[in-house]
């Protein structure tokens, strides 16, 4: 049997016997806790994460991640809203821990927090809370069921054949619900996973991508951008042979430049549509259609089913998410979706059922795989001077009437993106319509 998980960070590699090993030591703890109770974990892509996940929730309890790289005040936020009975942390995360949780114990690297006053209960049914919103730092989240998460991961499983053999490149944030998906279906198929803390950009990436034959390589439409310019070729990764692609509408030329580069190697590139509100996944493009159908994000998964209700995509299917929360005491409640949901983006079906995705119904905008509501952030920047916010390939353009690298900089502090994601413009007053709304089109000319 392949190892189960192997840590670029520390070289360590994982047996599936030592994953369980690990894992049970915190079941001993957790375990102990007869009442469900919520754990929030600062999450890293390491083996600790993974195995004190996996104990929380083989223990009856409830995990809400939040990423290691987000600002310290929304990790403050979070805590707020939430009110979680444990806190997990690196050991290495820095962070005001002025809480009122007191340090219980260090384990595996991660440092545990427990805070005793009594909060409302939490729905039998709720395994996993992730965010949704983002990059812009709101506290809104998702509730997703063990039932969701099950279905889910069976039905990609299926739906992209991975097996014992594979070896997938685990480099997208454990708490942005794609990258958990990656993890969560290679572990059940009984594959290998490579957990990255570094990106493409660092040698160290390639490196462990060679030394350890990865041959699964996932990613939203800025990793195969980044991979164009870099060239595959250059890159010397022969033992890639399946590709998978999420997190936003990739332009067809890619995908055809993708999907032709590993048909020519005997493999497979699948271009899939998610929302975490699923669980995240809700359709595949079968490989063996990507070459003659490259504007589309393929069909519904094996459990599901996708129809378009007045221009929208609704999805309806055993892993839409029970709802969302915005406090404690949401926690408490059960399924408000009932199996459907209304996704928010514009498309149709063609004649063999395959969906494709046209636009959004409101300003919101996917980087690097994250839903961005546009207006949340020109509410940041509107605290530092006037800002109009507008989408640009895979960045967001922020057009101010004040100091523009203040008005960034206010912006990149609040939320967690890429800098390289956000740049900005002083432009000499922001434009607008009879009915005093921004001019959007007007901006469109102070576009890179």
């Amino acid at each position: 049997m392949p190892p189960a998980l192997i840590e670029a960070r520390t070289g360590h590699i994982f047996s599936y016997q030592q994953l369980k090993d690990v894992t049970g030591k915190f079941i001993d703890l957790f375990a102990k806790n007869k009442t469900k109770q919520l754990f929030l974990i600062v999450a890293a892509n390491r083996v600790s994460v993974i195995a004190a996940m996996q104990a929380a929730m083989q223990s009856g309890h409830a995990v809400l991640l939040c990423d290691h790289t987000s600002p310290p005040s929304y990790l403050h936020k979070l805590i707020a809203c939430y009110q979680p009975e444990w806190i997990l942390l690196p050991q290495d995360y820095a962070v005001d821990k002025n809480w009122g949780y007191q340090a219980t114990t260090k384990l595996e690297g991660l440092t545990l927090f427990v805070h005793a006053t009594a909060v409302p209960t939490i729905h039998a049914d709720l395994a996993l809370l992730l965010t949704t919103s983002g990059s812009t730092g709101s506290p809104k989240l998702v509730r997703l069921s063990h039932r969701t998460i099950a279905t889910n991961t069976a039905d990609i499983i299926e739906a992209t054949g991975i097996t014992e053999s594979d070896r997938v490149a685990a480099h997208m944030p454990l708490a942005y619900s794609y990258g958990l998906s990656v993890v969560n279906t290679h572990l059940a198929a009984g594959a290998c996973v490579a957990l990255f803390e570094d990106g493409m950009t660092s040698n160290n990436f390639w490196k462990t991508m060679r030394e350890h034959k990865v041959t699964t390589l996932p990613g939203v439409p800025y990793h195969f951008t980044l991979m164009q310019r870099l060239g595959l070729d250059r890159l010397n990764v022969p033992n890639v042979h399946t590709m998978l692609q999420a997190g936003g509408r990739m332009e067809p030329e890619l995908v055809l430049q993708f999907a032709s580069v590993l048909q020519q190697r005997n493999g497979q590139f699948f271009v899939m549509y998610g929302q975490t509100e699923a669980g995240p996944r809700m359709t595949t493009l079968p490989a063996s259609r990507a070459l003659d159908k490259p504007g589309s994000v393929g069909s519904a998964l094996r459990h599901g089913k996708v129809s378009i209700e007045n221009g929208e995509v609704v999805y309806s299917g055993p892993n839409v998410m029970m709802g969302y929360a915005e406090n404690r005491n949401d926690l408490a409640r059960g399924d408000d979706m009932h199996e459907r949901l209304a996704t928010g983006d514009l498309g149709y079906l063609d004649d063999e059922g395959f969906l494709f995705i046209t636009g959004r119904k409101k300003r919101i905008a996917k980087i690097d795989g994250m839903r961005i509501s546009l207006n949340e952030v020109e509410a940041i920047a509107a605290s530092i001077a006037p800002t109009a916010v507008l989408e640009h390939g895979d960045q967001l353009v922020l057009l101010t009437t004040g100091k523009d690298e203040a008005v960034r900089q206010h912006v990149l502090a609040s939320i967690a993106i890429h800098p390289s994601r956000v740049i900005c413009r002083t432009i000499a007053e922001l434009p607008r319509l009879a009915n005093g709304k921004t001019d959007i089109s007007a901006l469109q000319k102070h576009l890179p």
